[in-house]
């Protein structure tokens, strides 16, 4: 088996998604990264907080984002309500995806914050006949 790869994460809301994905595999993010918002506009789970993290500004600059990735060689980044724009060169260097917990490609509509929320709410009204969930590679220009 070679070398893994570090795993970096980013968040800006609650970081319960990447706790529990991290439950599930057994493995936690080798750096966990949030921005800087108020304290009345979100809780951070409180398993993010055992683990530890990282603080940059609210909006992060591309020096800001550089200056963390410098110390990994070759990582993998996630992206789990991160609410703001990579750098298109983060975007060129660095393998990146987005995660979206809602089936934007059929209902775009759920686009947003918590459409997993909405989507139960509207197969309970018969709205959706399916969910699931969209992964894609963060390019210049789409996140």
């Amino acid at each position: 088996m070679g070398k893994q790869r570090p795993w970096i994460t980013y968040f800006s809301q609650t970081g319960a998604e990447i706790a529990d994905i991290a439950e599930s595999l057994g493995k936690w993010p080798t750096r966990i990264i949030t921005n800087k918002r108020p304290e009345d506009l979100r809780t951070i789970d409180p398993r993010i907080i055992e683990q530890g993290y990282i603080e940059m500004p609210n909006k992060p600059t591309e020096k800001e984002y550089m200056d963390i990735l410098q110390y990994f060689e070759d990582p993998i980044i996630t992206l789990h309500g991160w609410l703001r724009i990579m750098p298109e060169e983060i975007c060129r260097t660095y393998t990146t995806f987005n995660g979206h917990p809602g089936l934007i490609t059929d209902y775009p509509e759920l686009k947003g914050k918590d459409p997993q929320v909405r989507t139960w709410k509207g197969i309970q009204e018969g709205k959706y006949e399916t969910a699931g969930a969209v992964i894609h590679r963060v390019t210049e220009g789409v996140d």
